[in-house]
């Protein structure tokens, strides 16, 4: 289970039943939406529908996972700072701010103040992977108001 959807490995691709996201239908059967790694609706899964859908194996996370993390610790200035050097091999990234102030921060693009990626002060956090749809692999940029700030870096490859 990630999130609030269960993740099945159907063999020739991967789909996600989204909990939450449930309803009954007319004969009091639960309802479950089963989407593809894009988003698109490939249907529903009915609780005691009776349809075998065979040996379904349930994932942690869809797709690549990491085995090396590294952490750095960024100290984030004035003007725009690389937070995140850009990684073609980036599997899955983590952004902490662990600052008493505001962070902003843009992807592929020179930070600017109140633009971009607000990362709250005292641990506003940013996740990034191909699971969440949101993974991105070029420079990540960052700044703040004071200079000097610590933001925590988490990169999975």
């Amino acid at each position: 289970m990630v999130g609030n959807s269960i993740i099945y490995n159907l063999g020739t691709r991967i789909v996600r039943a989204i909990q939450g996201n449930t309803a009954k239908d007319g004969s009091g059967d639960w309802l479950c939406p089963i989407v593809d790694s894009d988003g698109h609706l490939l249907g529903k899964l009915a609780a005691n529908s009776g349809v075998d859908i065979g040996d379904v194996d349930v994932l942690s996370i869809a797709g690549e996972k990491y085995t090396t993390p590294t952490h750095t610790a960024p100290s984030i200035g004035t003007t725009t700072t690389v937070a995140l050097a850009s990684n073609a091999n980036r599997l899955y990234a983590l952004l902490v701010n662990n600052s008493d102030e505001v962070i902003y921060f843009k992807l592929g693009a020179n930070a600017v103040l109140n633009q971009g990626i607000r990362l709250n002060a005292n641990g506003g956090s940013y996740e990034m992977s191909k699971l969440l749809g949101n993974l991105y692999t070029g420079a990540i940029n960052g700044i703040c108001a004071s200079g000097n700030k610590v933001l925590l870096v988490l990169e999975g490859v």
